[in-house]
């Protein structure tokens, strides 16, 4: 008795193969109806293998891609809220310190003490910082000149404000 030779369609069988990590020989023969003999044959003559391992790392590659393409928008992201939210610090801070005089220019209030403005140039300064990291800066450049202040103490740093202010007089609305 001839036995009928079933009509299998190897492309099909192959690209199941290739794309499916999980896919074995012996499950692709039974689906296919096939001895797994016949397909281990195909696989080895015809690369099977590598064309499997081909393709598990351009996926690989592909995921990788999103996967940092998601990280650096969701960095960019936070980066925006927190330029953002610097800024929103910066105009409070101004709002607080300055008005504008009977003339319409902008001065300091006359409320405003030596000690408040050390503290808003110290919150200015952790301000920049901050914005530098954010954008990527880690680190001030080579070139960049050193902080004159920043290794006086709060009182050291307040004569210091207060000697700049006597010299340089700021107007003030009363």
């Amino acid at each position: 008795m001839a036995s009928a030779h079933k009509c299998v369609n190897w492309p099909d069988l192959r690209a199941e193969y290739v794309s499916d990590q999980s896919t074995t020989i012996h499950s692709l023969a039974n689906k296919f109806g096939v001895k797994p003999k016949t397909v281990e044959w195909h696989s080895l003559h015809e690369g099977w293998m590598n064309e499997r391992k081909a393709h598990a790392e351009k996926v690989r590659e592909k995921l990788g891609d999103q996967t940092a393409s998601s990280a650096a928008d969701a960095l960019a992201a936070i980066h925006r809220q927190h330029l953002t939210a610097t800024k929103e610090l910066r105009e409070m801070i101004a709002h607080k310190l300055k008005v504008r005089n009977s003339d319409g220019q902008v001065v300091v209030r006359s409320d405003v003490s030596v000690g408040d403005l050390a503290r808003v140039a110290s919150a200015y300064a952790q301000l920049l910082e901050s914005d530098r990291i954010a954008l990527g800066a880690d680190e001030l450049p080579v070139n960049h000149p050193r902080d004159p202040y920043s290794d006086l103490s709060d009182e050291q740093l307040y004569a210091k404000v207060a000697a700049m202010l006597e010299r340089h007089p700021v107007k003030s609305v009363q």
